[in-house]
């Protein structure tokens, strides 16, 4: 319908200003022991690809699931000509989960706004604007939200009765981060 096509488009219209923030935020501060190694991991993916990133022994204690997502990343530096060190190659690294951070908070929205509007609101923005995640995404530059993206997707499709779909998800979680193996 036209109200909750407008709704959406009105969700869509706070959470890319809450994005856009937290894309202010993300160069000015830098942790540059775990951003140096996805630094350092991007750039060898996009200098030799994934077939070879393994190779001789590298040390990665990622599976290769994320290693895809800095390839894009890396290639991404690489073709802008960006030193690994500018803010933007900084934002460029935090920005997979910043946008499974927006991701989230949709899927909460559109998951709970048959349940009310003040509730898919409330819980779409308190998701958004928790202090934590935005420490953990944008300061810190950690990758948890695009393991907890990909365990809602899976949860959600179970709850469809999408079982393939819902292992497919679970295994590409697990591929990502290996705390996904505790669900």
């Amino acid at each position: 319908s036209a109200v909750a096509r407008k709704e959406l488009v009105g969700l869509g219209a706070v959470l890319l200003l809450i994005l856009t923030a937290k894309i202010l935020i993300a160069p000015l501060y830098s942790y540059r022991v775990d951003l140096g190694t996805y630094a350092a991991w991007a750039s060898r993916l996009a200098e030799l690809g994934p077939a070879n990133f393994y190779a001789s022994g590298y040390f990665a204690d990622y599976p290769p699931g994320y290693m895809y997502v800095l390839w894009g990343v890396g290639s991404a530096i690489k073709a802008l000509g960006l030193s690994w060190s500018s803010a933007a190659a900084t934002t460029l690294l935090k920005l997979p989960a910043l946008l499974a951070d927006l991701a989230i908070a949709w899927l909460t929205f559109v998951r709970l706004r048959p349940g009310g509007k003040g509730l898919a609101w409330g819980a779409a923005l308190a998701f958004a604007l928790n202090p934590a995640l935005i420490l953990n995404s944008a300061v810190w530059g950690q990758t948890d939200s695009i393991l907890s993206l990909l365990l809602l997707m899976a949860f959600l499709a179970q709850g469809k009765r999408q079982f393939e779909f819902s292992w497919a998800l679970l295994s590409l979680a697990i591929l990502t981060k290996p705390q996904a193996l505790l669900v």
